[in-house]
């Protein structure tokens, strides 16, 4: 009901049917499943939910929650004690059995915010666990003593153990890129997202802190807030969606931006972190190096590295876009200004795993890097792969290693500069 009303706030659009409805509960717009996951993933997400267990509770705490269990499966009433059980089994079983999900970065991140009913049942647990300890005490007074030292130890360690996780007060990576990426497009220019990050991030500042308000926010799948309303009215098929941004896109005479992915039949400017249409429909991608964007790339590489998951997940992400944008302003383009300009900057994101890796990815499929350069560049990336966030990231590095090794077989003596094709709508540099 509340997603038909105007605005519409549902996640998914409105909700017309019991069909939508049962997409909707069943997370039909996620796909929990990874054609590389597999049960040593599953043991792994065991492990660190064992793990994460005992960091929400301390040792001492999971403890007291394992008496509580025992104590009132033995002396509880027995349907109480079934119910907590059945809270928290099949639910904590199920959270690490049913996900084809990658044990890696983003995937932890999401994770951890799975287990909330088994964490509640444990938390019952615990005070039972609590006042059964505190009443081996010889005295009511000495028990309710014993009770009170325990749940402020039980409840104090964790908040002093994890005080510097949990205090953002000096975290700005949020704001620094709403407010950039904001300030970086034309006048009433319509911006399409996609991942959690830029969409949550500049719909928020967007909406609530009113930056910006005469560009429109949207979702590429239809998904997201609606106040100023909703290119897709439902979820639509993905060649369904295609076909109505571009016949949406054709129809503007504002600036449009994607984040991640364009139509591929839409020329476009290149800045890295988003795409731009090129309403000339020339066919080209044209690279463009935004001073403020280039800045906020310096900032984000310099920075200490994130504490939190998935604010390094987004940040590798980031730093590998802009580092192929800057090694295709290099390596590919006969201009000796770009190198002067911009070879720092590159040098800065391939000290990184995800910017090195994206640098040769590139090279390697575009040419501009001899098969030696390229081969010393993975080498490097091999040393920094501990600091992949993506199981993908480090699969990468073995197959540009193949990929390199058997070119030079097949052509012995002859560079991947001079036998690379190019690919359609060579890049060029507009400034």
């Amino acid at each position: 009901l509340r997603s038909q009303a105007v605005p519409e706030l549902s996640f998914a659009g409105s909700i017309a049917s019991w069909d939508e409805f049962w997409h909707y509960v069943m997370r039909g717009q996620y796909a929990d499943a990874s054609p590389a996951s597999g049960w040593i993933d599953k043991q792994r997400f065991g492990v660190f939910s064992m793990e994460e267990i005992i960091r929400q509770f301390t040792p001492l705490g999971a403890a007291l929650a394992g008496v509580g269990l025992v104590v009132q499966h033995r002396r509880g009433p027995r349907i109480a004690s079934w119910a907590l059980l059945l809270g928290f089994v099949p639910t904590f079983a199920v959270l690490i059995l049913l996900p084809d999900l990658d044990y890696q970065l983003d995937s932890r991140a999401i994770f951890k915010v799975y287990p909330l009913i088994p964490y509640a049942v444990m938390s019952i647990w615990l005070a039972v666990g609590i006042d059964r300890v505190a009443g081996f005490a010889r005295t009511p007074r000495g028990s309710r003593s014993i009770a009170a030292a325990l749940a402020c130890f039980v409840v104090g360690t964790p908040i002093i153990a994890n005080f510097e996780y949990n205090n953002r007060r000096s975290y700005g990576f949020s704001t620094d890129f709403g407010e950039t990426f904001l300030a970086s497009f034309d006048e009433d220019a319509i911006v399409f997202t996609r991942g959690d990050f830029e969409t949550f991030v500049l719909q928020y500042f967007h909406y609530l802190d009113r930056v910006r308000p005469d560009v429109r926010v949207l979702h590429d799948r239809g998904l997201g807030m609606a106040i100023d309303g909703r290119l897709f009215p439902e979820v639509p098929s993905e060649t369904l969606r295609e076909a109505r941004i571009i016949a949406y896109v054709e129809e503007q005479d504002r600036p449009v931006y994607f984040f991640q992915h364009m139509p591929e039949s839409l020329a476009d400017f290149d800045y890295g972190f988003y795409k731009k249409v090129d309403p000339s429909r020339s066919g080209t991608t044209t690279l463009i190096i935004n001073d403020e964007l280039l800045a906020f790339f310096r900032r984000m590489v310099e920075g200490e590295l994130p504490s939190d998951d998935f604010t390094r997940f987004t940040q590798s992400l980031l730093i590998g876009k802009m580092t192929r944008l800057l090694a295709a302003m290099v390596h590919l383009h006969s201009n000796p200004t770009n190198a002067e300009r911009f070879g720092q900057d590159l040098e800065l994101g391939s000290s990184t795993f995800p910017g090195l890796l994206a640098r040769v990815t590139l090279l390697s499929a575009r040419g501009g890097a001899t098969d030696e350069e390229l081969l010393a560049w993975i080498e490097e990336a091999e040393a920094l792969s501990h600091r992949a966030v993506a199981k993908s990231q480090a699969a990468d590095v073995f197959l540009l290693t193949a990929s390199i090794g058997r070119t030079k077989r097949c052509v012995p003596g002859v560079s991947r500069n001079d036998s690379s094709p190019k690919e359609p709508g060579q890049e060029h540099s507009s400034n």
